[in-house]
């Protein structure tokens, strides 16, 4: 080899070698960016509540999202059909809504016993966030990064409820703010991807069934206590077509789509099959059908020992499903029961 080419060859290896150099720190860069962001930005549990308006407020609409990022919960709502100006924004003790006026949320969510304050306040309510402001046309927005309220845990929001006020949160006002009536609330369901949200224990729940999207005389109430082992289900459900309904839990507290299908599948966190309340193998959902009369009213009480309100198995947070049709016990995955005709989120009860 003469030395010219020789030279022309190292060159172009010296050439390849700081290309390859390059390319790996790049690389190396981009993972060090992507492990950043993974430690710092991803999100690690997601919950929602859909709002409807109390009893004289039904054009009072609204969705809030909860995610939980490193060292804060994100909370982002969207609301409309309010009155222009500022609205108490709060977090209330109980997932109930079953009263017209939203009186049955209880009082803001306030696990320490604290003092009524602003988001940013050194002493506040857990459930104090402030205020969500509306424009002309009644529309409201807000976001805001929260560095008290939980997704998990002992103080966790999962299966409380959202109550917005006819007026504004003071800030000051003891106990809540002054601000007035209860227009709209909503129970705090357990969003889809959400592997590490849940619910802290209680040995009541309710739900409350509304019909899905051309099921609106679909309405019931659902009551769960925790009785030792095992769980009373009492309630009644109106709007039916007579005959027998598939009854499940679902895995998702999200009645934001008007077919029930945000709900997910059964709730069922060992993967089993599906089967009747009595089977051996069983999705923990799984709590067979409920039978209407002729005039289209269940009324039912029995108990269950697999699904609870508190740990693995709580139910709290997630969501019932009433379905058209009779669950079969047997089709899999979920019964061959049909559309869902009604749904409701598992909220936390007074006890």
């Amino acid at each position: 080899m003469n030395r010219k080419n020789f030279w022309k060859i190292s060159s172009l290896l010296t050439l390849f070698s700081l290309l390859f150099v390059s390319l790996a720190c790049d690389r190396q860069s981009s993972e060090n960016s992507d492990k950043s962001l993974k430690s710092e930005d991803t999100k690690k549990g997601i919950a929602i509540c859909v709002l409807r308006g109390t009893a004289g407020n039904e054009k009072v609409t609204g969705v809030v999202h909860f995610t939980q990022m490193k060292g804060y919960v994100l909370v982002e709502a969207k609301m409309e059909g309010l009155s222009e100006g500022k609205h108490g924004f709060h977090i209330h003790e109980f997932g109930d809504c079953n009263c017209a006026d939203g009186k049955c949320t209880g009082g803001h969510f306030n696990p320490a016993g604290t003092k009524h304050g602003a988001p940013d306040s050194e002493e506040r309510h857990a459930g104090d966030l402030g205020n969500i402001v509306a424009d002309a046309n009644g529309k409201a927005s807000l976001s805001w990064k929260d560095k008290v309220i939980q997704l998990s845990g002992e103080n966790s929001i999962i299966g409380r409820a959202i109550v917005v006020h006819a007026g504004e949160d003071d800030l000051t006002s003891q106990p809540t703010g002054a601000a007035g009536a209860r227009v709209a609330t909503g129970v705090i369901g357990i969003g889809k991807e959400n592997k590490s949200a849940a619910a802290s224990s209680s040995k009541i729940a309710t739900c409350v069934i509304k019909g899905t999207a051309g099921n609106e005389k679909v309405n019931g109430t659902i009551t769960f206590t925790q009785d030792g082992d095992k769980v009373k289900i009492q309630g009644s459900v109106m709007g039916l077509t007579p005959g027998k309904h598939g009854f499940h839990v679902h895995e998702f507290g999200d009645c934001n789509c008007g077919d029930g299908k945000c709900t997910g599948g059964h709730f069922n966190p060992a993967g089993t099959k599906h089967g009747s309340p009595s089977s051996e193998e069983r999705h923990v959902g799984d709590l067979g059908n409920i039978e209407a009369d002729a005039e289209g009213k269940a009324t039912f009480e029995f108990t269950d020992s697999v699904i609870k309100l508190s740990g693995n198995h709580s139910i709290i947070g997630r969501a019932i499903i009433i379905h058209a049709g009779e669950d079969d016990l047997t089709s899999q995955p979920t019964g061959a029961a049909g559309a869902r005709v009604g749904v409701g989120v598992i909220g936390i009860g007074k006890s």
